[in-house]
């Protein structure tokens, strides 16, 4: 979900938040979390790419009358499974499609 400027945010006890940034972001903090840092490598530029693909054999499919793409994300427990699944499907619904999940 994008943040809007200048708009509060709460967020309860032990929520665990990433903010991802193209071109960097001042964010002001209040209360005492847990934990704060910024990350220099993340992967949300292969999300994205990975994103751009699909979005590409979606493309792809409609013009040919044919099936999307399905996609399986597998790995070890808490890893991020879920939160890829959630990027792709909020890309994809702001793009007009209907993914299922």
């Amino acid at each position: 979900t994008e943040l809007v400027m200048r708009k509060p945010y709460e967020f309860g006890v032990g929520a665990k938040v990433a903010i991802f940034t193209y071109h960097g972001c001042t964010i002001e903090l209040r209360g005492k979390p847990d934990v704060a840092y910024v990350a220099r490598e993340t992967p949300m530029v292969q999300y994205l790419n990975s994103n751009s693909a699909l979005e590409h054999l979606r493309a792809k499919a409609e013009q040919d009358d044919t099936q999307g793409p399905v996609v399986m994300i597998v790995g070890p427990m808490d890893v991020g499974k879920t939160t890829l699944c959630r990027i792709f499907l909020n890309y994809a619904v702001r793009l007009g499609r209907r993914p299922i999940y």
